[in-house]
């Protein structure tokens, strides 16, 4: 595998007795394959002919959501997964009471009761292990499994843990460089998840967030470290989503990676693993997966091409993309502003936003993909959960009016990578990721709709958000690595 560095490199030659406890331990788990081709899901997948692939991706933490209106909105989707704070706050027995996953299994328990219950998937974390969890719960106990961690506290309050500290353990990040752990991991807290009928996989949230991270947010690691962890990584994965195939389930994996030949970070935080995109697809041969964006479409400019470029690299390898796009109505769009190519702001309304970044998204996804959206200040949100309470996510008209058939090739793109096009059975699209200019033509479907010139601020000298600027993501602290103008 292609590595970053020397130094590093030494890692994929481990020796010594704890090589020879790692693969003794995956061999007892199982040699990871699959038959199934990498497009595959357990369900029926017809985004291109049948129905715009629209995602929802929420929880309700006063119990599950049982009234006929919100069930109505969900089952409209076409995929619903349910975050872990479902039943956060039910007491005897609740969330805290090592019944964390039986509300989001019960969520989906409860839709597909309904006539055309979109498929449901439920939450699960590759960077710390919840209490209130069963068997991540039991994992728990042998601390030794878990990483030594910095001053940030994130196991013991950031995560919504109240009662973390009272149970006696400190520490919650996984260090899959333990075989043990891996182990543990792929035959618990994935493995479980084969054993709910209603429930049809599991989104990997977090998965690369402590070896991509070099800020030292979360843990302090030399690069060797990082490294030897990434590589564990993926062997838990390897092991765990082949069990979860096996049973029929899908697993989701959200990270921060990207392909060598894409230039310029996809996303703020937590980009600078040890090795590259190439290496998790090398790992994951044979096994069918989709890859997660966090912040999809989040600004314009290099990070929207870089995106792009990356979502086509991926959709060229036959890799199904979820995307999550932010929508922050206090800045008209972008966390911070819109930064255009002459770093101007641009402003969008809600609608403009939701077709700019639906325009991105057609642009670069393949088969088995699917399209969030939702609004990260919801005034409607009474517990602050930052875009991932149900009323953050509507059912908007544009997923009804989308046809766009088959498309007829890859998208096209200028020579400076910022002009997108692409074409299909029914219309087409582009999108000019210097200024956010837009182009959704389906009038067979009857979504016409363009926005030649997005409204335009004065330029700002000032980045857009500095190095160090935290956000919360599913209640978890993320912190940008650098000052971003775009």
């Amino acid at each position: 595998p292609d590595t970053p560095s020397t130094s590093i490199n030494s890692m994929w030659r481990w020796g010594g007795l704890s090589q020879a406890l790692r693969w003794i331990t995956l061999f007892q788990i199982g040699i990871a394959s699959t038959s199934h081709p990498s497009t595959w899901q357990p369900w029926k997948w017809n985004g291109w002919e049948e129905k715009f692939p629209s995602m929802y991706f929420a929880a309700d933490p006063t119990g599950l959501i049982e009234d006929h209106s919100r069930l109505a909105k969900i089952s409209n989707f076409s995929l619903a997964i349910f975050e872990y704070r479902m039943g956060q706050f039910i007491q005897d027995p609740g969330w805290a009471d090592l019944k964390g996953e039986v509300f989001s299994e019960e969520q989906c328990e409860v839709l597909a009761k309904l006539p055309n219950a979109p498929p449901c998937m439920v939450y699960r974390n590759g960077m710390w292990a919840g209490y209130f969890y069963t068997g991540q719960n039991q994992m728990l106990n042998r601390q030794e499994l878990f990483l030594k961690h910095n001053a940030d506290d994130e196991c013991n309050g950031t995560l919504g843990f109240s009662n973390f500290a009272e149970t006696g353990r400190q520490l919650c990040r996984y260090n899959f460089s333990n075989p043990a752990c891996s182990s543990k991991f792929a035959n618990s807290v994935l493995d479980e998840i084969g054993n709910e009928e209603s429930v049809l996989g599991s989104f990997l949230d977090n998965a690369e967030s402590v070896h991509c991270d070099s800020e030292d947010v979360q843990v302090i690691l030399t690069d060797q470290e990082r490294a030897e962890i990434q590589n564990a990584t993926m062997e838990a994965w390897k092991i765990g989503f082949a069990k979860m195939v096996g049973k029929g389930r899908y697993p989701v994996l959200s990270t921060t990676n990207q392909f060598k030949s894409v230039d310029f970070p996809v996303v703020p935080f937590e980009n600078e693993c040890p090795y590259p995109e190439e290496n998790i697809l090398e790992s994951l041969q044979g096994i069918p997966f989709a890859r997660n964006y966090e912040f999809f479409m989040w600004q314009l400019n290099q990070t929207c091409s870089a995106q792009i470029q990356n979502m086509i690299e991926e959709s060229s390898h036959g890799i199904p993309v979820f995307v999550h796009v932010p929508w922050f109505p206090n800045s008209k769009g972008c966390l911070g502003g819109c930064r255009d190519n002459k770093n101007r702001i641009r402003e969008f309304s809600e609608a403009e936003f939701l077709e700019m970044s639906i325009a991105g998204f057609l642009v670069g996804m393949g088969k088995g993909s699917y399209f969030g959206f939702s609004n990260m200040q919801d005034k409607d949100d009474p517990y602050a959960m930052g875009g991932w309470y149900d009323s953050s996510w509507k059912y908007y008209s544009q997923y009804d009016q989308l046809r766009t058939g088959k498309p007829e090739g890859p998208a096209e793109m200028d020579a400076d990578k910022m002009f997108f096009r692409r074409t299909f059975k029914n219309g087409n699209v582009s999108l000019d990721c210097r200024t956010g200019a837009y182009n959704l033509s389906f009038p067979a479907s009857g979504l016409e709709s363009h926005l030649d010139n997005p409204s335009t601020k004065k330029a700002m000298l000032l980045p857009s958000l500095r190095k160090g600027t935290c956000v919360m993501i599913h209640g978890i602290k993320r912190c940008f690595t650098r000052d971003f103008f775009s």
